[in-house]
């Protein structure tokens, strides 16, 4: 079954603008005449670049961080952890929406690509070469995906389901409703039961290949 969308007019009016109102493009001549200036074109006295030490990881304990080939990088100027900064009271900060999120995490890496590390240094070369060199002690913890929230679409779920499990998921969180066209929240990304038994039955299968064993969910004929 496949969901389909109609695009909604615009709340406001055209003199007040917003969401949905076309907008006329200003930027486009500077542009062609190859005149438009981007970061990389700023170069100031005493300018830094700064780097990031990204987690190979989707979920772990971070065991320890060595910077000291790193700081040996001609160029490299200091490697920031989530430590360094919860020592001056920095590693979660305000956001604009009112609460706090994290800027570095101290303990516990929550999903795969987060920032570990921060690398500045006096070139953006030196920067990467510095981030190549921090070495990162990782513990890997159990990964849970969520196949329903990361797609939205009921009819995107069991092949993002079936990637997990392959890619080495020890978990999926899928949301399942008798109707969901009825549904009070998230119907459009929940699965009929029938159509949860058919994925689960092809995880059951994947799971098996890569020698991993699936429990079977409760009331299941899996």
């Amino acid at each position: 079954m496949t969901t389909t969308y109609e695009a909604q007019p615009p709340t406001t009016t055209p003199e007040v603008g917003g969401m949905g109102h076309a907008r006329k493009r200003v930027e486009d001549a500077r542009f062609i005449r190859g005149a438009g200036h981007y970061i990389d074109d700023i170069n100031l006295p005493g300018q830094l670049w700064l780097d990031i030490v990204r987690s190979p990881y989707a979920h772990a304990t971070i065991r320890g961080i060595d910077a000291s080939e790193a700081l040996k990088v001609p160029g490299v100027a200091a490697v920031i952890t989530g430590a360094d900064l919860e020592k001056a009271g920095l590693h979660w900060m305000p956001t604009l929406a009112g609460d706090k999120q994290m800027v570095l995490p101290t303990h516990t890496v929550m999903f795969q690509s987060q920032e570990v590390a921060a690398v500045v240094a006096t070139s953006r070369y030196a920067a990467a070469d510095g981030v190549a060199a921090v070495l990162v002690d990782y513990e890997p913890l159990p990964v849970v995906v969520d196949p329903s929230h990361g797609t939205g679409h009921r009819d995107m779920v069991p092949a993002m389901a079936r990637a997990a499990v392959a890619a080495g998921a020890d978990g999926l969180l899928i949301e399942v409703h008798p109707n969901p066209e009825r549904a009070l929240s998230d119907g459009a990304q929940s699965m009929y039961p029938r159509e949860f038994e058919r994925m689960m039955k092809e995880v059951v299968l994947i799971a098996e290949v890569i020698g991993r064993s699936v429990a079977t969910p409760v009331g299941s004929t899996v």
